[in-house]
């Protein structure tokens, strides 16, 4: 019995999807004729009269046959039609939690990651810290721990001397 439920299922499986399928409308592709409407498909547009635009503004009729515009020429393989694009790959890192860790643990941290600029902002004050105050409490980081960063933004780390003077 579970054998034909299980047949079943793949079999109104299968039904549903080749009728999904089948509803689906693809446009040709150049150089094959133009796919045909169904009596259901309904005008998205007013029917206009024989030379009327609906648009009112001129128009040209398309050609088949290729044109001189330049946008239209191919390239061949490895060749150039005009456009330069610059990449530029930067190393980057998930950035650590470092928070409530020492400054010598966290600039430890950043260091192996690749970070080269770390500030450190005195949670106090709001003036940046200078020296090594590596004893010191980091109350808040940015980026975020876990937020991919590249190696060239900058790290700001605020801490304080201890965890207490954080809050």
């Amino acid at each position: 019995m579970r054998l034909v439920a299980r047949r079943s299922a793949v079999v109104v499986t299968t039904v549903v999807a080749v009728v999904l399928l089948g509803a689906c409308k693809v446009p040709a592709f150049p150089g094959e004729p133009e796919p045909t409407t169904s009596p259901t498909d309904s005008p998205t547009a007013e029917p206009t009269e024989p030379g009327e635009d609906p648009t009112d503004e001129p128009g040209t009729d398309p050609t088949e046959e290729p044109t001189d515009d330049p946008t239209t020429v191919p390239v061949e393989p490895g060749g150039s039609d005009g456009v330069e694009v610059s990449v530029t790959i930067e190393p980057g890192f998930s950035m650590p939690n470092v928070v409530e860790a020492s400054l010598r643990q966290a600039r430890s941290a950043l260091e192996r990651e690749g970070a080269e600029a770390v500030t450190v902002v005195d949670a106090r004050r709001g003036g940046e810290v200078r020296g090594r105050a590596n004893g010191w409490a980091v109350c808040s980081q940015e980026p975020a721990a876990g937020d991919f960063t590249r190696v060239s933004v900058p790290v700001v780390l605020t801490a304080a001397p201890n965890e207490r003077q954080c809050r």
